[in-house]
């Protein structure tokens, strides 16, 4: 069967939560940005025939086209290999509602409202607007101060294994921490800190986190 393709760039925060899905799973992919051939630029009518909300990552796997980071995800958990997903519904279910969390209220605070900013601002001829990132910075600290109370220093957000939360969680904590002072404001949260330093060195996070990949 062909390799599964990611459409999407390598830096994308989804982009790289789904890979680490996948690598738990040890279900080989590629990242492109020619799934069907020939590439497709970002934000144009053939990125909507792949997805209609031009979003990404989407997964392309055979005749399967499927958008959406969390659907990939559950196509993803339905593969042999280590399961991200706790046994029993409740579990499940506090894993999900976790999940659902970190990448709606957690990743507009950190990464919609602050982190974008210096990537791509949209400041005059592209100047970062320091006004809005100061401005965004004290939602940006609850969430991480939340964050830091919920992990309690534990190695996953929940439990005792890797679940679709820490995917969600990992990438954009790794961004976080490249940061700048004054702006990497996870350094103030020891178990932030060391949350990612563990699953950094993990075999499931090479050639996904960093600035270079």
């Amino acid at each position: 069967m062909a390799t599964p393709l990611l459409y999407g760039p390598h830096f994308s925060y989804f982009l790289r939560s789904v890979r680490l899905l996948m690598n738990i799973k040890g279900f080989n992919h590629e990242i492109t940005k020619a799934p069907r051939g020939e590439e497709i630029p970002f934000f144009g009518e053939e990125h909507q025939k792949l997805h209609p909300f031009m979003k990404i990552p989407v997964l392309v796997h055979g005749d399967l086209v499927l958008p959406e980071t969390l659907a990939i995800a559950w196509f993803v958990e339905s593969q042999p290999g280590p399961s991200f997903l706790p046994g029993n519904t409740v579990d499940q279910a506090k894993v999900l509602s976790m999940a659902s969390m970190i990448s709606s209220y957690v990743h507009k605070a950190i990464m919609v409202n602050f982190l974008l900013e210096f990537r791509f601002p949209k400041g005059s001829q592209g100047a970062i607007r320091y006004e809005v990132i100061e401005a965004s910075m004290p939602q940006a600290e609850q969430a991480l101060s939340w964050l830091a109370e919920v992990l309690d220093n534990r190695r996953y957000i929940l439990g005792e294994q890797f679940t679709l939360a820490d995917a969600y969680l990992i990438p954009m904590l790794d961004y976080l921490a490249q940061m700048h002072e004054p702006y990497n404001l996870s350094a103030v949260h020891t178990s932030l800190c060391s949350y990612v330093e563990f699953h950094r060195e993990q075999a499931y996070s090479q050639g996904v986190l960093g600035a270079s990949v």
